[in-house]
């Protein structure tokens, strides 16, 4: 509880917070009581510190690659084909705007 004035956290109100302050008949702020307990009982804590270790394997991700020949050579065509694409699109709209341009010069001059 900030400053202990029952405004609970950020000025929510009481009992807003972790319920371990005065609100909750506590006779101590909360970071004085010592809240809920996690215990490593028969849970899964107790499973995985007690399996014997070489069961337990790193994961690395696996090394990259480099690609074949014939690999760079497809995506280095598959991305000139992308790029021709694009310039003849934006060669297109270019053309548009041109047109766009000359009609509103003869509009202004009329």
């Amino acid at each position: 509880m900030p400053g202990g004035d029952r405004t609970g956290p950020q000025g929510m109100g009481s009992m807003t917070g972790r319920r371990m302050g005065y609100c909750s008949g506590y006779n101590s702020p909360g970071y004085a009581n010592p809240g809920p307990r996690r215990g490593f009982g028969r849970g899964f804590g107790w499973r995985r510190w007690n399996m014997p270790i070489e069961r337990v394997t790193p994961v690395y991700p696996a090394q990259p690659q480099q690609p074949t020949k014939e690999q760079e050579l497809t995506m280095l065509q598959d991305d000139a084909k992308t790029v021709e694409a694009e310039q003849k699109a934006l060669n297109q709209e270019l053309e548009e705007i041109k047109k766009r341009i000359e009609e509103l010069k003869k509009e202004k001059n009329i």
